[in-house]
Parts: structure tokens; C-alpha cells; sequence
């Protein structure tokens, strides 16, 4: 595998439509102003209320396989949401400090319900893989 600077679009490898959101508050609903990303990985990564998160891509170059690996220093466990909004174009706008692409993490425009999906348990290093 090949290390490589370039990273991807997150929400490229989301499996479903689906929204998530990682905290380590246990919650019913999330504020207006709410971080929420389509990639699970990436909201169990920042469910530890992580001071910084680094991305790292390493790419196979024969099956162009991309393993995704985010290192994090978060200190306390977390809890993965899923976020359900009423209507993805209103209840949500880009956020426009995020230094991810477009799309991978989004702002919540309004309170939103979340339904509790698991508890995380800390670990400093999350993997995924995308095409």
C-alpha cells in the first residue's frame, strides 16, 4: 500500500442515506448548530469529543482500494446517533469552517431527534475502506 495526501470524499463511501452523530453525552435530541455526517465511522470517531482528528489514506494501487484510517485523541467514550430530520435540504446547511469536502460533515439548522444506535468504546483509531 502507498501513503498518499490526497483524501477522499468521506460521504463517497456512506453505505446508506442515513445521518449520524457521535457524542459522549447521552442524548434525545441534538441542538441547532449539530455536526452530522452520512459516514458512521467518521461520527464514532468524534464521539470522544476529540481535540484533533487526523485523516490518513493509504491506497492499493493494483485494486485502487483506499483504506481510510482517522486517528483521534479523544479521552472519554461515546455514543453513536442516528439523526433523523424531517427534510435533509432544510434541516441541514454546509458547514462553512469544515475542512472536509462538501457534504461529508453538515451543520443541523433546527433541533433534531436522534435515536441512540450504540455506546463506543474509546480506541484512538478508527478504519474504513472505499473504492
Amino acid at each position: 500500500m502507498k501513503k498518499t495526501c490526497c483524501v477522499p470524499q468521506i460521504s463517497d463511501c456512506a453505505e446508506t442515506g442515513e445521518w449520524y452523530h457521535g457524542s459522549p453525552e447521552r442524548l434525545s435530541i441534538i441542538r441547532p448548530g449539530s455536526t452530522i455526517t452520512r459516514n458512521r465511522t467518521l461520527a464514532m470517531a468524534f464521539s470522544h469529543k476529540p481535540n484533533h482528528v487526523c485523516i490518513e489514506v493509504m491506497v492499493n494501487e493494483e485494486s485502487g482500494l483506499r483504506a481510510i484510517t482517522l486517528k483521534q485523541d479523544g479521552t472519554r467514550k461515546g455514543y453513536l446517533y442516528h439523526v433523523i430530520p424531517d427534510n435533509s435540504e432544510t434541516d441541514t446547511r454546509e458547514d462553512p469552517e469544515s475542512v472536509m469536502f462538501p457534504g461529508d460533515e453538515v451543520l443541523t439548522t433546527r433541533e433534531l431527534r436522534v435515536e441512540l444506535l450504540e455506546e463506543v468504546p474509546l480506541r484512538d483509531e478508527y478504519i474504513f475502506h472505499i473504492f
